[in-house]
């Protein structure tokens, strides 16, 4: 599942939120649903959202947020979406790790 918008500038800095975690599988379903909910009604300073499962560990799920600057992340930190998406760990399962990422991209 996934919905993205391309930045378009010489030099993209791009922020991001990875989190991960396990779900077990009588709950995937419903982790499944709450994300997909989340896809659609997303906040418009997100710049792509991705929700993924592993392939051979089914259990481990991990959600991707990028942002086009820091404030948007910021933002977003403090929003009711991440906490659907960490509570979402929390409640269905385990919240293995938040990790906060700040990159560059030179496009040709």
């Amino acid at each position: 599942m996934s919905i993205g918008y391309k930045y378009n500038e010489r030099l993209n800095i791009m922020y991001s939120i990875n989190v991960s975690g396990y779900i077990p599988e009588q709950k995937a379903k419903e982790f499944k649903q709450q994300m997909k909910q989340l896809i659609g009604q997303h906040s418009p300073e997100l710049v792509n959202l991705s929700v993924m499962q592993d392939m051979i560990n089914e259990d481990l799920f991990q959600v991707k947020v990028q942002f086009k600057d820091k404030e948007s992340m910021l933002s977003f930190m403090n929003s009711e979406e991440y906490a659907i998406i960490s509570g979402s760990f929390q409640t269905l399962g385990l919240l293995r790790e938040i990790n906060v990422i700040e990159y560059s991209d030179l496009e040709d």
